[in-house]
This record gives structure tokens, sequence and C-alpha cells, in this order.
């Protein structure tokens, strides 16, 4: 009888063991549970580009099918292990007060993970120790208040803006000094989550400019953030027209170089430097005058050919355009030289186009005696350099028969465009 209740307690012990064994997953097939380590690193260490062990980082684990919840805490060398795991696959989050956190759900972080996603996951096979890759972790921004500087620049002339408003999140000020505004903002995390603070809303008003567009200012807690804006100004037009004192004719209106001190343009779209048209007409966006700021320009016209015009002191519009007088222009002339062969004197040299003339001086009119030749030399003032085309100049010239009567011919020079060398002289020359 005690033989029988004996085997009978060994028995049951034996059942229990089996079904503790079951229990602890050795009879799901053979199943065991898995585990997940890894480590797990900051930026905060110098920048982007390198990084430390992170302790006390919050590690979970989680699947969904079946709802199952594991977490860590990283120790001191940044490393975790999560036991315990059945087979499945896990999504993991990674969290600690100070950093960019990356969680498990979908979309709520814009964190790029190690992995490349915005959330990571892992498949824990049986039995097994997955290696999480490595995790580093963003820190957030501070927050508290920190120093804007924004600078004001006019697109047109480079000078420095004052009298704006400017509005920067919920802060504002007037006061500028040499286009300088210094703002105190307060700045606060991105309510997403996100690695930098939140934008803060900028815009700029000035009388005489365009509003400035939809921008934003990206300022840190504790540091000065300087911004520098540059003030498109509304225009008006200084407009006139351009002519020459003398041999309009000879040269190309278009070519004529005009400028407003002080503006750095070039295109016609506002001020700076265009070319009038074939008519001399010209017009000029300048920026208009305001109650804050008295403008007015000096007007220069040059090119080649003739002097500088300078037209100073044009007050500025204060809306449309206002007309200068622009004296005309005086080209600038040399005397030209040359000699030609045989000529006949009682007739001045011509240049053509201008109807400028000179007398002839040596070769009088004898009889050529076996081939020979005389020459004479002719000199004409106020010939216009840089013409649009080349000039020539006319003489008359004589040849004697065999019983020496006259006869008179016309020679004309090579073609020429006279320039001003510093000497105030010209040679033309005579093909022989």
């Amino acid at each position: 009888m005690n033989n029988w209740r004996s085997y009978r307690v060994q028995g049951m012990i034996a059942l229990q063991v089996i079904f503790m064994v079951f229990l602890l997953g050795c009879g799901d097939a053979g199943n065991r549970n898995g585990a997940i380590r890894g480590t797990v690193f900051s930026n905060k260490s110098g920048g982007a580009l390198t990084k430390a062990p992170e302790s006390g980082v919050t590690v979970v684990a989680q699947a969904e099918d079946p709802p199952i919840i594991r977490t860590s805490v990283t120790d001191a060398s940044g490393q975790y292990v999560i036991s315990g795991l059945p087979i499945g696959t896990y999504k993991m989050g990674y969290q600690k007060d100070g950093f960019v956190p990356i969680t498990v759900k979908e979309g709520a972080s814009n964190v790029q993970s190690a992995l490349g996603q915005t959330t990571v996951e892992l498949y824990v096979e049986s039995g097994s120790t997955i290696t999480s890759p490595d995790m580093t972790l963003t820190e957030r921004p501070a927050e508290g208040d920190g120093t804007v500087i924004i600078n004001l620049i006019d697109e047109l002339s480079g000078e420095k803006v004052n009298g704006a408003t400017i509005v920067l999140g919920t802060a504002s000020t007037t006061n500028g000094s040499n286009g300088q505004y210094v703002l105190t903002v307060s700045v606060v995390a991105d309510p997403n989550g996100g690695s930098t603070p939140q934008p803060l809303s900028l815009s700029v008003t000035a009388d005489g400019y365009q509003a400035s567009g939809a921008t934003t200012v990206l300022a840190l807690a504790g540091q000065t953030v300087e911004k520098t804006i540059i003030m498109q100004p509304i225009t008006g037009f200084v407009q006139g027209r351009i002519s020459f004192s003398k041999f309009s004719e000879l040269y190309d209106l278009t070519q004529v170089s005009l400028s407003i001190d002080g503006l750095q343009l070039g295109d016609g779209s506002a001020g700076g430097s265009q070319n009038p048209d074939a008519s001399g007409f010209f017009s000029l966006a300048v920026p208009v005058r305001t109650d804050s700021n008295n403008r007015s320009y000096n007007l220069r016209v040059s090119g080649v050919g003739f002097s500088d015009e300078v037209v100073n002191n044009i007050l500025a519009p204060v809306a449309g355009a206002v007309r200068v007088e622009v004296p005309p222009l005086i080209p600038e002339t040399v005397t030209i030289l040359g000699t030609v062969l045989n000529p006949y004197t009682q007739v001045n040299a011509v240049v053509d186009k201008v109807g400028l003339e000179g007398g002839i001086t040596g070769g009088a009119p004898t009889c050529i005696q076996g081939g020979e030749q005389t020459a004479g030399t002719f000199s004409i003032d106020g010939v216009p350099t840089n013409t649009k085309e080349p000039l020539t100049v006319v003489v008359k010239t004589y040849t004697h028969d065999e019983n020496c009567q006259i006869t008179i011919a016309s020679a004309t020079s090579t073609p020429f465009t006279a320039v001003n060398n510093g000497s105030g002289v010209y040679r033309v020359a005579f093909a022989e």
C-alpha cells in the first residue's frame, strides 16, 4: 500500500514537471523566447558627426499580435537588453528627456532612424538574441530667450534702411540704427518633436519699400542670430532726352551710357546704367522720395567720342516720373593731318559727311617733267572722333599732258575713324 502511494506521488510530480516545461515554452513546437540588445548614442558630444554612449535612455520593444510591450534602460555604456520576447516583429522606441524621440508610431517623429526609417522594426527568432543597429539620439534645442539682429539693405542703392517696423514672432521693434534692428524673442521647441526650435515668422515694412515676403528666422536660446533682408524700394522714373551739340548723325545714341550715381543696377528695370533709344529718349527707374528719405540723384552721361556730362541734384519723384534736361553732348575732336601728291592747292581738302575743310600747302602745280611729282600737306581742325561710320578726306589733284596742260581730278583718302590719342592730332593716308 505504501509503495503504491509512493508511485502515485512520483507520477504526479512528473506530470507537474511536464506541465511547467510546457508553460515555459518548450511545448509550443519547441519555440523559445528571444531577446534584443543594442547600444544607444547621442550627438551632444560635439555635433552631428560625433557621438557618445548615452545612459538612461528608455528603450521600448512593442509587438502588435499578440500585444506585447517590453522595456529596458541603457547603462553607462549606452547598452541595453530586452529579454523574454516571443517570436515576432517588434517596433522599437527610444526616448530620453532633452532628446528627440524615435518612437514606435509611424510618422510620430520627424527624425530618421539609423535604419533610414521613421520607425525601427526588428524580428526576433526562437531562442535568439537580436543585435539592433546602433541608434543615435539628437539633442533637442534649449528653450528660453534669444537675440535676433535684423539688417535691412536697399536693393538698388545698398544703403541701410532705417525707420522700418520689424515683427518677429510676438516681438516687434521700430528702433533701428544704421539699418540694424535688435529683438529679444522667446525660443520654444518644435511641437512636433523636431531637432530645431520652432521657426519665427518675420515681417518687415518701411516707408518707400515693398513689404518683405513671407520668411522665417530660426532663433536659438541664449544665442544671437543675425539675418540680412534686402528691401526692394518703390520706384519712380527719371526721364529725358540725349542729343549732341553737332554731328548727331555720326553717333549711335543707343551706345550712350546713362547711370545714376550710387545705384548698382544695369538691366534697365530699375535705375543703374542703361542706354537711350535711337531717338535719345531715356527712362531710369529710381527709388522714390519719402518723408523719411528726401532722395536726390546725380545723372551721369558717358561714352566714347564725347565729353561726360553730369546733371546734379535731381530731386527724386514721389511717384510717377520727373523730367530732367540734359545739356547737348559735346563730341571730342582732333586735327587731322595728311600728305597728298600733286595737290591742286586752289581747292581745300574736305572731310566728307561733316563738311569740314582745310587748306593745302606746298605742291604748286608745275609741269611735271620726267614723271616727277610734287607733294603738299593739309590740316583740318575739329574732326569728330569715334564716329559710327568711317570718314574720308577728298582733295583735288592735277596732272599735265604732254603740252603741260593741267587736268584736275579727285583723290580720296583711305577710310578712317579718328581717335584721340592724347596729342590732339590724327594722321590720315592716301593710297599711293
